[in-house]
């Protein structure tokens, strides 16, 4: 079915959002939630992110919110854009979309699943601390906990998580900081030890993970590995992927700017298929 574009009116504003229905779903279809990243738009991350191929094949519906002035009010200070974007209610947006969409078409509310690029993927973090009752599982890519929320999210209940990140990201630093595009700072992030910590202790699951490199078959001069954090008890499992030498770049996605701009692009894993692998794994 072809994509289709809607409206939907909350706090005040008028928000839009890209629906793409496949031809078939699943029995047991789910919702999957794609955030763009800042400066960004729903026709980019899905460009980049094929999240629309992985509708189609698996049978679930997949929605792309736009942010008001292309910037997601994930709790960083300063904001920028036209509209003072920490005044935009983000979080109570994406709710509402997420409960609208679960009604229209009967789905499973413990079927939501929401991912995200940058300051999507920082979004993705205030969400599920914020809203954690609405969502099924995390996928998040190139982002960390903005600074300034980190000592105050607290999520309600475990939220499975997965996170990608690049040791070489000149934007969002591995080792946390001001994130920089060009020579403005735009807020603060923790690193990312520190944030997957963050979900490690909130999930209930193990302190430690050996790493596990993965094959090296997409060329290149990046490597990624992986370390998994088995809940313990209630809790919820924690995946997380670090890719060597890595930028600010989806992996297995395209190079969606040039390396001196957002560093490499590594081959060696497809970001979107693990995400829904991962997803798909999650018992509900």
């Amino acid at each position: 079915m072809p994509v289709t574009l809607h409206e939907i009116h909350h706090g005040g504003l008028t928000r839009s959002y890209r629906l793409h229905l496949p031809g078939r779903l699943a029995e047991r279809p789910a919702l999957l939630a794609v955030l763009h990243g800042g400066g960004g738009d729903a026709r980019l991350i899905a460009r980049i992110t094929r999240f629309d191929e992985v509708s189609e094949r698996e049978g679930l519906i997949a929605v792309y919110p736009e942010a008001v002035d292309k910037a997601w009010n994930d709790g960083r200070r300063p904001a920028t854009g036209s509209t003072p974007v920490h005044e935009v209610d983000d979080a109570g947006f994406l709710a509402m979309l997420i409960e609208t969409l679960v009604r229209q078409h009967g789905l499973d509310p413990a079927r939501v699943f929401v991912t995200g690029a940058s300051n999507g993927a920082m979004m993705c973090h205030r969400l599920a601390c914020e809203r954690s009752e609405l969502v099924g599982g995390l996928g998040m890519v190139m982002g960390s906990i903005p600074a300034g929320l980190y000592d105050t999210l607290a999520p309600s209940r475990p939220v499975p998580a997965l996170l990608i990140n690049g040791t070489s990201d000149p934007i969002v630093p591995w080792k946390g900081g001001p994130v920089r595009v060009g020579t403005r700072e735009h807020g603060q992030v923790v690193s990312v030890e520190d944030c997957v910590a963050f979900w490690v202790r909130h999930n209930r699951a193990a302190a430690a993970a050996e790493r596990e490199w993965l094959p090296k078959t997409g060329g290149g001069e990046t490597r990624a590995w992986r370390q998994v954090y088995p809940a313990h008890d209630t809790g919820a499992d924690v995946v997380f992927y670090g890719v060597d030498g890595g930028g600010h770049t989806w992996p297995g996605g395209e190079q969606y700017l040039a390396e001196w701009i957002i560093g490499k692009t590594n081959r060696d894993f497809d970001a979107s298929q693990t995400i829904w692998q991962f997803f798909q794994g999650i018992r509900v």
